[in-house]
């Protein structure tokens, strides 16, 4: 069907055979921070359709999880503003294009096809349709088994996939998805108690996420007990493991925890309990039974439940004074922060340097026909690591793709402030009769 990505490799990292059609777009941003949003405007200007996809659960890139309450003063027009001001700003503005955004996805795979993937109902597997220079090109997928059948690709992932930091803990693998979360995991709670209702809920962490999961969890658990009766069992907890005391967090947030731990105190025996534990998770594992037999155990479990939910897990932690505890908990969410990694883009034969990858800054065009990259992730001589940058960037790189997409080099080049067809596009304008 189809080669590597530069007819050197193709990378599989355990990518799931997909059950689901592909989904066909114009193009395929990888990365969702500010230079990947400002790319979806770009191309919509010049008609292109694009998908959205990123590791992270939303938009925003570097400037949402680093920075999103520091201001920057560098944006072209606006003298100051937050990164999470710039992100909205910038999502305000690709509104009229509709550009799908799909978070959570790592992209494991890019693949060179020879020949088209059929649309839903396409019927025409003859030779014109295989030579069709309209047609996808690239077959691009993810590690949860998503799809695209895409006609370009452009990497705008930044200095590389910002993925969550692991817990590292004996035993810990198996129960990842099944009991063990990173991030949120409100979603997850809402569903595990449509079964039974959870009693032990542990966020591992002490930064603004890490109080912010306790929090929610804490009032989710609440409201279930105030709507259900629990028939005398013990109440269920909310417990906050840092390896530190001191939580790094706004103070209003660290306030509002600490103000919940002491209420939790005074409350009755049968209310919700918070509590924070100095200390740190060394091991994982599935009560009284052997690694092997517990891992069977979990898949046959996830198989007759139909969603990632677990049976509960017997945690080991150690405190500041390397004493060791035991607990029996239901769900676990991991918040250590993100760390950049390059991942699956140093796989993928594009030509590289100084793990950067180098194009040509007439259309920011990689090696790889089709593949294009903007931002942090690029490098070409004179290359300046800025937002304003990665803007222009995206704008040359819109250019490029275009005339690969419409195969011609006559792409029309517009003004904003007086074109009818980009007011259009804007939603600025009704639509001309055809």
């Amino acid at each position: 069907m189809g080669d590597s990505l530069h007819c050197r490799n193709t990378l599989v990292l355990n990518t799931p055979t997909p059950t689901l059609p592909p989904i066909h777009t114009d193009v395929l941003i990888i990365g969702a921070g500010p230079v990947g949003l400002f790319q979806v405007f770009e191309l919509g200007l010049l008609g292109l359709s694009c998908h959205l996809i990123d590791p992270l659960p939303r938009p925003g890139g570097q400037c949402i999880e680093l920075y999103a309450s520091k201001p920057i003063y560098d944006i072209p027009g606006l003298p100051a503003c937050t990164g999470q001001e710039l992100i909205e700003r910038l999502l305000t503005q690709i509104k009229p294009f509709n550009a799908p955004f799909h978070g959570g996805q790592l992209v494991t795979q890019i693949e060179t096809l020879l020949q088209p993937v059929a649309q839903d109902g396409d019927q025409d597997t003859s030779q014109s349709a295989t030579q069709d220079p309209s047609a996808p090109r690239f077959l691009v997928s993810t590690a949860s088994g998503l799809v695209f059948a895409v006609k370009a690709v452009v990497l705008a992932c930044g200095v590389g996939a910002f993925l969550p930091r692991p817990l590292v803990s004996l035993g810990v693998e198996p129960w990842v998805g099944r009991g063990v979360f990173y991030g949120d995991i409100q979603e997850h709670l809402q569903q595990y108690r449509q079964q039974h209702p959870p009693r032990e809920v542990w966020v591992v962490g002490g930064d603004e996420a890490a109080l912010s999961v306790a929090l929610q969890s804490l009032e989710t658990l609440e409201d279930w007990a105030a709507k259900h009766n629990t028939g005398g069992e013990p109440p269920a907890q909310v417990t906050l493991i840092h390896r530190r005391e001191q939580l790094v967090a706004p103070k209003g947030l660290i306030d509002q925890f600490n103000n919940r731990l002491a209420s939790s105190v005074r409350a009755g025996p049968q209310a919700v309990k918070l509590r924070f534990l100095h200390g740190q998770i060394t091991a994982l594992e599935a009560p009284g039974t052997p690694d092997l037999e517990a891992l069977e155990a979990l898949e046959a479990f996830d198989a007759s439940r139909g969603h990632e939910l677990s049976k509960p897990m017997c945690l080991t932690w150690v405190d500041a004074a390397l004493q060791s505890h035991t607990a029996r908990v239901d769900l676990v969410s991991v918040n250590l922060g993100l760390s950049p990694q390059l991942g699956p883009v140093s796989e993928w034969g594009l030509a590289m340097k100084k793990k950067q990858v180098t194009v040509n800054t007439e259309d920011f065009s990689t090696d790889c026909e089709g593949v294009f990259a903007v931002g942090d992730i690029n490098t070409y001589p004179g290359k300046k690591k800025l937002i304003l940058s990665g803007f222009h960037e995206a704008t040359l790189a819109a250019y490029g793709i275009a005339k690969r997409v419409f195969q011609t080099d006559k792409i029309p080049f517009e003004y904003t402030t007086a074109s009818p067809r980009l007011h259009e596009r804007l939603g600025l304008a009704p639509k001309r009769p055809d």
